[in-house]
């Protein structure tokens, strides 16, 4: 662990200022040639302001705590099974390829285990 921890304090840097205050990370390679256009272009998009746009965009009203709620949109709605179809879709998809691993597995198995008999029969009789 403690090689690939110097081999890659090696090949990476980490940066001194942080451009957007927040969970986002670059990694790139040391001695990047297009870093410096990398961080003139996410300095342009944050000083335009489109990064927090972007972000609001996506996370609505999470991001503001949930503070601007539309008039009328307070009503709540029991789930039905269709809202729960995907859920239960996924849940039998995941459950059939772990069977299917399972079983693949065990029959892999049974296979070394009729070799592994086999030789040592022969050996036995040789």
């Amino acid at each position: 662990m403690l090689a690939d921890d110097d081999q890659a304090s090696r090949h990476t840097y980490v940066l001194r200022e942080q451009i957007y205050t927040g969970a986002l990370a670059f990694f790139l390679p040391k001695h990047t040639p297009w870093r410096s256009r990398l961080d003139r272009g996410i300095r342009r998009l944050v000083e335009a302001g489109l990064v927090d746009k972007w972000y609001r965009d996506l996370m609505g009203d999470m991001a503001t705590g949930g503070l601007h709620q539309q008039a009328g949109t307070s009503e709540e709605k029991a789930l039905t099974i269709s809202n729960l179809q995907g859920p239960f879709l996924a849940l039998g998809l995941g459950l059939g390829l772990a069977s299917l691993a399972f079983l693949v597995e065990v029959s892999c198995y049974k296979q070394t285990a009729r070799v592994d008999t086999r030789q040592k029969e022969i050996q036995r009789f040789s």
